[in-house]
């Protein structure tokens, strides 16, 4: 489980812990939601990504189920160096999401709704697999 609202909140088997917290409506909402959504049962490769909006808990319109919405990512390229010394390129930090498109969990925050997402883990694109390995195999 992941909760989001500013911070990112990483629940395991199904207990919840947060470092810091902007709003109460984790602690109001995020028991019986967790309790709900573990008892269903899930493939272990889901994730189960829950976003707050930005509301007095008085204020949430609801739950809904909501696809993950469109982030783009910054322009900016930064380098960065690793614990290890080593050089890499930091995409970031400008993020711009599209509020505006009906299901998704940007929609349903803006809303006033908490959203809750199934993700993947395996990020592999399958439909594009085929054509990789035909081209690979040539």
């Amino acid at each position: 489980f992941f909760f989001k609202q500013k911070t990112a909140y990483e629940i395991v088997d199904c207990d919840w812990s947060s470092d810091v917290c902007s709003s109460d409506l984790p602690e109001k909402f995020g028991p019986a939601l967790i309790r709900k959504i573990c008892a269903a049962g899930w493939p272990a490769n889901v994730v189960i990504n829950v976003n707050f909006p930005d509301r007095a808990p008085e204020d949430v319109a609801g739950v809904v189920a909501a696809e993950q919405g469109k982030h783009k990512i910054g322009d900016d390229l930064i380098l960065r160096a690793d614990p290890r010394g080593r050089a890499y390129l930091w995409i970031g930090p400008r993020r711009k999401a599209d509020a505006s498109a009906d299901g998704t969990d940007l929609k349903a925050t803006d809303d006033g709704y908490i959203s809750v997402t199934p993700l993947n883990v395996d990020l592999t694109y399958g439909p594009t697999m085929k054509t990789l390995r035909d081209i690979l195999r040539a």
